[in-house]
């Protein structure tokens, strides 16, 4: 085995970002990579987990944010076991608000053990389609969404609104020529509503711009619009 330091020493610095959907997210970074890439160079390795799970034995529909977690950690163990060690290196879980099946105790441990394991960790109210939604507006309806008591009901909502823009969306697929322009916008929209952990456990809004932000760091750019 390679000592540790000699590994640290040729390092490749490396993303890697695991998603609770299966579906629309991975699409969604998958765009946003391809687009980068097109106009920017970068020597960071790029992992989509979610794309790699069968390789680590893991279940592509195990998608609790638990199970995401556990996932992301022995992927890092196989493939990145120097990642704590190396400033360089991010990891990124990115999880829906689901009140239906991730209760705030469940919450809380998830975001313990990512500070634990330096894994970022992203997080939308009730679901990654308000930020979808943010690309268009910042006005969400507020108060009608904080009325409607579950996240399903507030997912529901929020697509009901999103197909007001995206005529043609369906859940589980996004055709990005709808979005690859507004990336820029949605940004600026999301920071109108909370972004923090700890009001994204109670209430509607949004961190994903950190990991938008974090992408633009990596390709060494200061806008979307750069890309297009």
């Amino acid at each position: 085995m390679i000592p540790a330091e000699s590994r640290l020493e040729n390092h490749v610095a490396v993303f890697a970002v695991v998603s609770e959907g299966q579906g629309e997210e991975p699409m969604y970074f998958n765009y946003v990579f391809r687009m980068c890439r097109r106009k920017f160079q970068t020597t960071v390795q790029i992992h989509i987990v979610n794309e790699e799970l069968a390789y680590i034995g893991e279940k592509e529909h195990s998608s609790q944010p638990q199970e995401r977690l556990r996932s992301l950690k022995i992927w890092l163990e196989r493939y990145n076991p120097d990642y704590m060690s190396y400033n360089n290196d991010s990891a990124w879980l990115v999880c829906d608000r689901d009140d239906g099946g991730f209760s705030i105790k469940q919450l809380r441990s998830v975001v313990s053990d990512c500070e634990k394991n330096k894994i970022h960790f992203i997080l939308s109210n009730p679901a990654f389609q308000l930020w979808l939604l943010f690309h268009f507006t910042d006005n969400i309806n507020l108060p009608r969404l904080n009325k409607t008591k579950f996240s399903k009901g507030k997912l529901k909502e929020i697509e009901q609104m999103l197909r007001n823009y995206d005529p043609n969306y369906k859940h589980g697929k996004i055709d990005m020529t709808q979005y690859d322009y507004l990336l820029d916008s949605a940004i600026i929209n999301s920071q109108v509503y909370p972004t923090s952990t700890d009001s994204l456990k109670r209430h509607v809004g949004t961190n994903f711009a950190e990991l938008m932000e974090y992408i633009k760091t990596m390709f060494n750019f200061r806008s979307f619009s750069q890309i297009l």
